[in-house]
């Protein structure tokens, strides 16, 4: 089952909210990364790949105001 881009983004925005009362605060960077080398080490998960990148851009734009060029490394 492949995880929705709103399942994502809501993943995102909590991680932005705990990380306001957390002790050991994540970034959303560090949770992207965390979630992308999860679904790497799985086959054919593709389309989770780009709803994550998608979402993490979404996200990154309602928090800065301003629009991620590109996430590939």
């Amino acid at each position: 089952m492949t995880i929705s881009i709103e399942d994502y983004v809501n993943q995102f925005k909590s991680c932005v909210m705990n990380h306001l009362f957390s002790f050991i605060p994540h970034s959303l960077e560090t949770t992207y990364s965390q979630i992308k080398e999860d679904i790497i080490s799985q086959d054919g998960r593709n389309q989770e790949l780009e709803n994550l990148e998608l979402a993490y851009k979404r996200v990154h734009e309602e928090i800065s105001g301003k629009q991620l060029v590109s996430l590939k490394e």
